[in-house]
């Protein structure tokens, strides 16, 4: 929630302090405040950005520092501050919501991730320091003053420009850094000793009979009272899909507080407006309709993508940032671990690990030998699974949970907690668990957002979807028969797509996109398809109206990349952002192993966070 934290433990003659003196140049912003904190051969610092008026994120004194980046909430609904490095191993598989805490003392410093591993820990264990933060470029720059090595981990990029964001493992784009697990922890302590432990994050239930959902509708319920005893305003996105409605449904439970705003980005036309507009209606909650970014520069979006959210191209994906500092944001992105990802329950094994890395792609560009490889790697993390006794129907749900949420969801938070706080009601570990105890049929059809929402306000259980709807099945097993469940979904009244502006971004664009994929044919040849690379950059100039006659000796070779990049250039988009990604963040690294000036706020902070994603 809007700070950062970096700690370390030195095993040389360097002073802790020492290490951490300019780890504020790496950030993106520059902080409103800074805690220092050091014990012997520790130390700690957090910065903090715009203070919400809400629950403490940091406790400081001389003997002791607690930090908290995101949000917690106890199981009984209220909103809990830092705990002591005492509280702070068992805080994470028992305190609810999205956060990671870092907590110091004269004995050792802690960093834990939560449940949800949406609020990140990163890790740097070297010869002469071990250092933990939220954000990985603070621990790029701390290599690169003690003149460590800043080596590119091409697995990770090859995995990001496989999929859009590593998985199975937790590698960062420089060896060394890992991302801890969701429920894992590291202790530093002052004699040196480094120790690391993960709790089981989703301890399954067994089928006990019928799941209470009266009880979780009044946790949730709670969930959002806390939320809104905050007196700071609050921004709530409305859409027509089902996670903004059970978001909806809390906050109309509480009678929709006087300063609660809702807001979406997307055209008059869209089915999710029309839709969002009418429920914000009913509610009679005030609803700002914004246009959708063009990003016509991509030179600029790849520049501020790298530093804010450290290269993982799924949060460019996400919808821009709209939240002022000094708001609350609320979203229900995370209800989606509550739905099934994967509807076909007879695949093997095998079979799977390879469905869960599928995304559509225009180019493949990605070595055929890495992507077997990436599919080798989630079926040991499937081994592993099935060695824990856990069912191969429940491998969908964790990888979304485990793998999906906790970079996809969390890279996007690198970049918007630095501009207020988001909080998501939806994710809760009572709930999740007894999701897990759900007959598959009713994870598939969402089962779990309709009881909330029928319980919670009936009313928005009738109010049509956007290009969607409740499964009939599941409403009649569920038995809500006094509750009048819409039939109809709302379509877009035009075929104008949202994402049109893709083409003119790859027109205004041309020449610097040209001059990158050139690069990342030589740079990345241990990951690309050299080739691949040629053609992609072909369909770019197609595509964008420019191309050149070497350009159509390219495109004979790649008929059906064009076909595909002309039917989908989101899919094309996607292809050429990760390449442009990638280049970009090791261009990044290269910087700062020549130590070519400040990578941070002082050198090129943009003037405000609408000007960035």
């Amino acid at each position: 929630m809007s700070l950062t934290y970096c700690g370390v433990a030195s095993h040389s003659a360097i002073s802790p302090d020492a290490i951490l003196a300019d780890a504020a140049d790496a950030l993106p912003r520059v902080p409103q405040r800074t805690f220092a904190w050091s014990a012997g051969n520790l130390a700690a610092r957090v910065y903090e950005y715009d203070r919400v008026a809400w629950h403490e994120t940091v406790t400081s004194s001389p003997q002791a520092i607690s930090a908290l980046s995101g949000y917690m909430l106890a199981r009984t609904g209220s909103l809990t501050a830092p705990p002591s490095l005492r509280d702070l191993l068992e805080a994470c598989a028992t305190v609810d919501g999205e956060w990671s805490a870092i907590a110091g003392d004269e004995t050792a410093l802690l960093a834990v991730s939560s449940a949800a591993g949406t609020e990140h820990v990163y890790v740097d264990c070297n010869s002469a320091y071990t250092a933990v933060s939220n954000r990985c470029r603070p621990l790029w720059l701390l290599r690169a003053r003690q003149g460590l090595e800043l080596q590119v981990d091409l697995s990770s990029i090859a995995r990001l420009v496989h999929l859009g964001y590593p998985f199975c493992t937790g590698g960062t784009a420089v060896r060394g850094i890992e991302l801890l697990a969701p429920c894992e922890s590291i202790r530093l302590n002052r004699d040196g000793r480094v120790e690391r432990t993960t709790r089981q994050p989703v301890e399954r239930r067994r089928a006990r009979g019928a799941v209470d959902w009266q009880s979780h509708a009044l946790a949730a319920k709670q969930r959002m009272a806390d939320v809104c005893s905050s007196p700071a305003p609050m921004r709530v996105a409305v859409t027509g899909g089902k996670d903004s409605r059970l978001v909806m449904s809390m906050l109309d439970a509480l009678g929709a507080p006087g300063h609660v705003t809702g807001y979406i980005r997307a055209p008059e036309d869209h089915s999710d407006f029309m839709v969002g507009g009418s429920i914000a209606k009913m509610l009679g909650l005030p609803y700002e309709r914004l246009e959708p970014d063009e990003r016509s520069d991509l030179r600029s979006s790849v520049q501020s993508h790298v530093k804010f959210t450290e290269g993982m191209l799924s949060a460019w994906d996400m919808k821009d940032a709209v939240f002022p500092g000094g708001e609350i944001g609320v979203h229900g992105l995370l209800g989606e671990v509550y739905r099934r990802k994967q509807s076909d329950p007879s695949l093997s094994a095998d079979e799977l690990a390879g469905s869960l890395l599928q995304r559509p792609s225009a180019s493949r560009v990605v070595r055929q030998d890495l992507c077997h490889s990436h599919v080798r790697s989630v079926r040991s993390w499937i081994t592993e699974l099935e060695l824990q006794g856990t069912p191969l129907e429940q491998v969908p749900d964790l990888f979304y949970l485990q793998q999906r949420v906790t970079r996809w969801v969390g890279q996007a938070k690198l970049h918007d907690g630095l501009w207020g706080a988001h909080v998501n009601p939806v994710f809760a570990l009572p709930l999740l668990q007894d999701y897990y105890s759900l007959p598959l049929a009713d994870r598939l059809e969402e089962r779990v957002h309709f009881e909330l929402t029928a319980r919670l306000s009936p009313r928005l259980a009738a109010q049509p979807f956007a290009n969607d709807r409740y499964a009939p099945a599941m409403v009649e097993r569920s038995g809500h028969r006094d509750v009048t469940v819409a039939t109809t979904s709302v379509r877009s009244t035009s075929r104008q797509a949202r994402l049109l502006w893709r083409k003119a971004a790859l027109k205004h664009s041309l020449p610097w996109i040209r001059e990158q994929l050139s690069i990342a044919r030589h740079s990345l040849t241990e990951v690309v398809e050299p080739g691949r690379v040629d053609e992609l950059a072909a369909v770019v100039a197609y595509v964008a109206g420019d191309a050149s006659a070497r350009d159509a000796l390219n495109l004979t070779r790649a008929p059906r990349l064009l076909v595909t990049a002309m039917a989908n250039p989101i899919h094309l988009m996607v292809d050429v952002f990760s390449l442009l990604t990638a280049v970009a963040t090791i261009r990044e690294l290269d910087s700062l192993r020549r130590h070519e000036g400040r990578v941070g706020h002082r050198a090129d902070a943009p003037e405000s966070h609408s000007k960035t994603l």
